[in-house]
């Protein structure tokens, strides 16, 4: 079985296509950007997270990548990170999933019951190449620790 259409435009239709223009609205950036952050364990997006579960961080450039080490460990500085309202910060101390459109990673145990901010570090910018100095990404809204 096959079905065709023909459609003829009219003369009108012709002279508004002539109208059709491209905007360009600019170029994205070389920066990363995280675009959304879900809790795994409540399926929640709106900024609440579950220490001791699992978040998924969606976005754009997010790889964890620094420069290797002697010891073969991770680049001090380089990571997810949870800041608090006084600046103290903690580590997520472990990433399942890393990759250039998204993460999976594990909210400290220890983190406490403030709304802190979530974020990377990473030299990662496009294939094997690495970045001179670290980017800094942090996502624009603050995430409230629950118990589930």
């Amino acid at each position: 079985h096959r079905i065709t259409v023909d459609a003829v435009m009219s003369g009108a239709m012709h002279n508004e296509l002539g109208r059709v223009g491209v905007e360009v609205l600019g170029v994205t950036g070389p920066e990363g950007r995280i675009m959304l952050v879900t809790d795994i364990a409540t399926g929640r997006s709106d900024g609440s997270v579950t220490p001791g579960d699992d978040i998924r961080i969606d976005g754009y450039k997010v790889k964890i990548t620094g420069l290797p080490q002697p010891d073969g460990g991770t680049e001090p500085g380089i990571g997810v990170f949870f800041i608090g309202p006084d600046g103290r910060q903690w580590q997520a101390a472990r990433v399942s999933e890393n990759k250039p459109s998204h993460l999976l990673v594990r909210v400290p145990d220890d983190l406490p019951r403030l709304t802190c901010r979530l974020r990377i570090v990473t030299r990662y910018t496009r294939g094997v190449r690495l970045l001179k100095e670290p980017r800094i990404i942090e996502y624009h809204i603050p995430l409230t620790p629950i118990v589930p």
